[in-house]
């Protein structure tokens, strides 16, 4: 499996209950990332702010993630899962389960 997140595309087949094999668009995996991000954030008592403190970004960042405006980088990740007390295989595992929940089915590993 190829991927980028900085493209417009990431590179990632998938099969849809309704369609056939088919691309996933980044945008779907910001979204349903940016809820994650929200929910684990919510869930710990942290704020944007804090987020973005702990995490050594810039504040405006988590923000922007959440909206599905930005799409972190595998370090930003890394950071994020430090931050919140989360691993990120525990944050790439609820964003795939939240592309399921959404109608998109990521064919792989990952339950």
């Amino acid at each position: 499996m190829a991927g980028h997140l900085s493209g417009a595309l990431v590179r990632v087949t998938v099969a849809s209950a309704h369609r056939g094999a088919e691309r996933i668009d980044d945008r779907q995996v910001a979204a349903a990332f940016s809820q994650v991000l929200r929910i684990a954030r919510r869930q710990r008592g942290v704020s944007q702010e804090r987020l973005a403190e702990s995490a050594e970004m810039d504040r405006t960042y988590p923000s922007l993630m959440e909206r599905g405006l930005r799409h972190p980088t595998l370090a930003t990740l890394l950071r994020l899962s430090c931050a919140l007390g989360v691993g990120p295989a525990e944050l790439v595992n609820r964003t795939v389960q939240e592309l399921r929940r959404r109608g998109v089915y990521i064919d792989g590993g990952v339950s």
